[in-house]
């Protein structure tokens, strides 16, 4: 286990909180980029003006479901009565479980590339907010519908993106599927039409600074997750090795970074003679995004001495989509790695490589309304 960057504890709590007090905030300039949002869940210093202080809760994990349902869960995503769990073990690869009761329900999806098959490792799951009745699953090289919990017939609509290199891809809105490429990086973010045809791209703003080679600067930022806003406003980059999260505008031009609470740069090292991009922490794992906030899934750990259990995280931060501030901290009972919050229910679902079980926890009176 690497050193610890956050505890239990309520005089932790505190630190935290006393810390954030003397950050300096972002400019309010940023806060001309509005959205709409529900009621801030943030308290006011009123010894300073304008700053804000984090809500701080506690979650208990309650255990809803363990193997064999799912053998090491990924992306965790609510649908109605159910949830669906992808499996990174899995072959079928999806898992869908009753909410109530944890019950395994159906497994489907077939790895292989003919129709109504994921070609390997599944790379985004969403229910975009102009089809909130089907799941759409990006395998790296398409993105299928499924209209229903269950089977995925060879008919099943698939759309084939014409792009090579897709880290990730989401729909941003009903007519237009963002995609993420590795390379080149003035291309970095590509529109594609409902046919997967590209539209146009657009740059992207690299880790690390101007003086670092190109290649190690790319190679630093093609470990992130993506968190699209579901009325298609922005999106954001979490990354998975430096605690940066940047928040972009729907037409992919770069906004803010939100306030991390723990800032962790990109590392870059001299190895044999050359400036190249070392992985030494595990940052952020995972993220989620509602209309109102933006969430992600802090790890913290150093990553020479991490294991397959320690790729999650107890912590959730949560920003404001607008200007990426942090208006409360989640802390968790049980290490997680994929995540979703419905904020209907008041439930936020987790999945753990530590023993593959789903877990929900109970979210804090007033934080879901």
């Amino acid at each position: 286990m690497g050193p610890k960057w956050f505890a239990h504890q309520s005089a932790t709590h505190q630190g935290v909180t006393a810390l954030l007090l003397f950050r300096t905030w972002l400019p309010l300039w940023v806060l001309s980029w509005l959205l709409t949002f529900p009621a801030p869940l943030v308290a006011v210093d009123h010894s300073v003006p304008g700053r804000a202080v984090p809500q701080v809760d506690s979650l208990e994990a309650e255990l809803l479901s363990l193997p064999p349902a799912i053998g090491q869960p990924g992306f965790i995503q609510p649908w109605g009565e159910y949830l669906l769990g992808s499996d990174w073990l899995g072959d079928p690869n999806l898992h869908v479980l009753d909410r109530t009761t944890g019950e395994l329900t159906v497994s489907f999806g077939r790895i292989g590339r003919g129709p109504g098959e994921f070609s390997g490792m599944l790379a985004g799951v969403q229910r975009p907010s102009h089809d909130t009745s089907a799941v759409r699953v990006f395998d790296g090289r398409r993105l299928t519908r499924i209209g229903t919990p269950g089977p995925i017939g060879t008919d099943a609509p698939a759309i084939e993106l014409a792009i090579p290199s897709v880290l990730r891809a989401v729909w941003l809105d009903s007519t237009a599927i963002l995609g993420v490429i590795r390379e080149p990086p003035e291309e970095r973010f590509v529109f594609l039409d409902e046919d997967g045809v590209v539209t146009t791209a657009v740059s992207g703003v690299l880790l690390g600074h101007e003086g670092i080679p190109l290649a190690q600067r790319v190679e630093a930022s093609a470990r992130f997750s993506l968190c699209v806003h579901p009325e298609g406003a922005g999106f954001a980059l979490v990354y998975k090795r430096a605690a940066i999260v940047q928040i972009y505008d729907h037409a992919a031009t770069y906004m803010v970074d939100a306030a991390v609470p723990y800032p962790i740069e990109a590392s870059f090292d001299r190895v044999d003679g050359e400036t190249v991009f070392v992985s030494k922490r595990l940052t952020y794992s995972s993220c989620w995004a509602d209309t109102g906030f933006l969430y992600a899934l802090f790890s913290g750990e150093d990553y020479a001495t991490a294991s397959p259990g320690t790729l999650g995280g107890q912590e959730i931060h949560v920003f404001e989509w607008g200007g990426g501030g942090l208006v409360r901290i989640l802390y968790l009972d049980a290490r997680i790695f994929g995540f979703s919050v419905d904020l209907d229910s008041g439930w936020l679902y987790g999945g753990s490589l530590e023993d593959a079980g789903i877990y929900r926890f109970r979210l804090a009176d007033g934080s879901h309304k």
